[in-house]
């Protein structure tokens, strides 16, 4: 599972170097994750991609997110079918629902987040290990393009409820 993690992370940070040559910094802090009361979901932008709130597993799929620490914003986020590879057997899948041998779960999401008035728009991809332990892998898929990170990319982990990663610009 951990060389599953160390290849997202490894490479979302490839495709960031290979494409720009950003100024960076580390960023880092704590998040609060809490869902949307049940039949809201604030960011479902009517793609089909996410899988509403409850989802059909009956838990809750959408979240209202604060970034505190080096990012101050907030918004929102929602669990979403997207087709992946398999870790294990190299075949198409679509999330979410992905149960690995060792019992790790493997889903994704998108969110949108406001940060120091700049909207940005993630790709996420969560794994919870059978102890209830949450990770996220987090890549930043555009902006507004309004405000002072206005065409920032970055990529950022989640760690149950501490971020780190870098922000560029």
């Amino acid at each position: 599972m951990s060389k599953l993690i160390a290849l997202l992370i490894t490479s979302m940070m490839v495709f960031q170097v290979a494409f720009a040559n950003p100024v960076c910094k580390k960023v880092f802090g704590d998040v609060i994750i809490e869902p949307e009361p049940f039949g809201t979901c604030t960011v479902d932008d009517g793609s089909g991609a996410f899988l509403g709130n409850p989802t059909p597993f009956g838990q809750p799929g959408c979240f209202t997110i604060t970034l505190q620490g080096s990012l101050q914003g907030s918004g929102f986020s929602g669990l979403t079918r997207e087709t992946v590879l398999s870790p294990e057997t190299g075949g198409v899948i679509v999330t979410p629902g992905l149960i690995l041998a060792d019992g790790t779960f493997l889903g994704t999401s998108r969110a949108q987040l406001t940060v120091f008035g700049t909207i940005a728009y993630t790709r996420d991809v969560i794994v919870t290990n059978i102890n209830g332990n949450v990770t996220q892998q987090i890549v930043i898929t555009g902006t507004n393009g309004q405000g002072p990170l206005a065409d920032a990319t970055g990529v950022f982990s989640v760690l149950d409820d501490f971020y780190f990663g870098e922000l560029c610009r």
